[in-house]
């Protein structure tokens, strides 16, 4: 039998998902130790952590009882989609940073024997198996930050945060940073001042988080190498910087597309040689003097909302919406627009909230990175960064949505309703209409012969409440009176009392804004303007009147 002895060293890998890098900052503790175990064909054994973790590295020294078609896998939290396999020709896991409490290793092979190896006499058969020993787990508590990987592509580090706050470590603990693609690079810098991009660990919960893109992968002695550095000679030449070179420079010096690049040197409106490469998906990138259009890139081709210049095919008209790494881009007129939600590709891209008039009606940007006239199906978050007010399952307030009363359905989240594009709150009383209220996304009126023009006009009756009774609980969604009680003379009356409230009358005649009549509970009297509770004196021409 012959034995295939590998280091599995678990690093972060250089996969990028969608143009997304993940960065991972964790307190640096080992979170799991064992000395050996093995695997025969088709087995598992599970490792449960103490608590969900971000996994950052697992090493340990790995066997394979196979040269042929056989694997170690590891699966986190038993989610399929995270499955990730360690061969004798690639040893080693090439995860992101991921979050788990549970890892699940197992062995696996696409042959039932060692290269199909058996004699013929004696049936002497070799099973695959793997055997892990000094196997180690490390990683702990922090944060994992996504961001679309050519976001941090600036001119100078982007600060993502403060390590004590990304990372929960206690003072003096040792907390490492983690990137999921090589084109990114982060590391710990002290405040105020700029450590080597080799910093990669710390135990100053002071210090600070910051990032950059390395898309060439060069170093020097105090680590990788930032682009924004190499590009600084580009800019002094009116001209931006790509995998090393400076547009416009020989032999990058003509409006063309390089396919060594797989991008455009082109010249923006503003007369700068810009690069406009493929792999910057979603980017929308200014080419406005040559070849004179504005392009998006989807990872292939280009896409521009302007005629499509002769000559460049890799450029085509962009025609309706198009869906570019999950986000949406749309013309208007001659402009690309993106909707990037809370991380957009473009430098000017929209965000979530944002809003473009387009084709003269009004789209809202949402936080999946869709423009919609209406925000009804893409929830509260998208709704209220619009500076619209949610109803509870619907968005009110859109300038073009086509419906603009309407009662909420949603019984059970409901916190208002919309008339005309007006929202009008539980508790509230409709406008124009004071013997109207919504109720949790239902307009009740305690008036029958009121009227309530702004619901004629929408087709919406509102339900009949009779005078006193039991109220409407929990009517106003704060303050102690939170239940409304429909009063006599057709208004409504908040109360902090559930119980049921019975017709009561004054003892003298009403002066000023009293009321003859009014809804109190059963051991509360009536005053003329609110309900008093018994023992309370009311003193009138001269007279004391006590609550009994």
């Amino acid at each position: 039998m012959r034995l295939y002895y590998l280091m599995l060293v678990v690093v972060v890998s250089t996969l990028a998902i969608a143009q997304n890098v993940q960065i991972a900052v964790v307190s640096d503790n080992s979170l799991y130790r064992s000395s050996s175990y093995s695997l025969g064909q088709f087995e598992q054994s599970k490792v449960h952590l103490s608590e969900r973790s971000v996994i950052t590295s697992i090493s340990g020294d790995v066997r394979f009882g196979c040269s042929g078609d056989v694997a170690l896998c590891a699966v986190f939290d038993d989610d399929l989609s995270t499955q990730v396999c360690a061969t004798p020709s690639k040893p080693y896991f090439d995860i992101s940073p991921t979050l788990a409490e549970n890892i699940t290793f197992s062995s696996q092979t696409g042959n039932p024997f060692c290269n199909n190896r058996r004699r013929r006499k004696g049936f002497l058969v070799i099973l695959p198996f793997v055997q892990i020993s000094n196997l180690d787990i490390r990683g702990g508590q922090g944060t994992i930050i996504t961001r679309p990987l050519f976001s941090l592509d600036s001119d100078q580090p982007v600060l993502l945060g403060r390590a004590g706050s990304l990372a929960k470590a206690s003072p003096g603990e040792s907390i490492t940073v983690k990137v999921s693609d090589n084109r990114a690079v982060a590391w710990f810098t002290q405040r105020g001042l700029l450590s080597p991009t080799s910093t990669l660990s710390t135990s100053n919960l002071d210090d600070e988080v910051v990032a950059c893109l390395n898309t060439d992968g060069n170093f020097d002695s105090n680590g990788p190498i930032c682009d924004y550095k190499d590009a600084r000679k580009c800019t002094i030449k009116a001209s931006t910087w790509l995998l090393g070179d400076c547009c416009g420079d020989v032999p990058y010096s003509g409006c063309s597309f390089y396919s060594d690049k797989q991008a455009f040197c082109g010249t923006s409106s503003r007369g700068i040689k810009t690069w406009a490469a493929l792999e910057r998906v979603g980017s929308i990138v200014d080419l406005g003097q040559c070849p004179g259009v504005s392009v998006v890139s989807n990872g292939s081709l280009f896409f521009t909302c302007q005629p499509t210049p002769e000559g460049f095919d890799k450029i085509l008209q962009l025609s309706g919406r198009e869906i570019i790494a999950g986000h949406e881009y749309l013309c208007d007129g001659e402009e690309i627009v993106e909707c990037g939600g809370d991380a957009p590709y473009s430098e000017n891209g929209a965000k979530t909230g944002d809003r473009r008039i387009i084709e003269g009606k009004v789209n809202y940007c949402t936080s999946q990175g869709s423009w919609a006239i209406s925000l009804d199906e893409f929830g509260r978050d998208s709704c209220e960064r619009a500076g619209l007010s949610w109803t509870g399952s619907r968005c009110c307030g859109e300038a073009d949505d086509p419906v603009k009363t309407y009662e909420e359905v949603n019984a059970n989240s409901a916190i208002g309703a919309c008339i005309n594009n007006r929202f009008v709150a539980s508790g509230k009383s409709v406008p124009g209409a004071s013997s109207a209220v919504n109720y949790r996304g239902v307009f009740y009126k305690c008036d029958v012969n009121a009227s309530t023009p702004l619901l004629d006009e929408a087709g919406i009756i509102p339900k009949l409440k009779e005078p006193c009774g039991l109220p409407l609980k929990n009517a106003v969604l704060t303050g102690s009176k939170r239940n409304l009680v429909c009063t006599v003379d057709g208004r409504w009356m908040l109360t902090s009392s559930d119980g049921e409230h019975f017709s009561k009358v004054i003892r003298w005649s009403s002066v000023g804004n009293e009321k003859k009549n009014g809804c109190c509970p059963e051991n509360e009297c009536w005053d003329g303007v609110e309900c008093i509770k018994k023992g309370e004196v009311r003193v009138r021409g001269g007279k004391g009147f006590r609550c009994a």
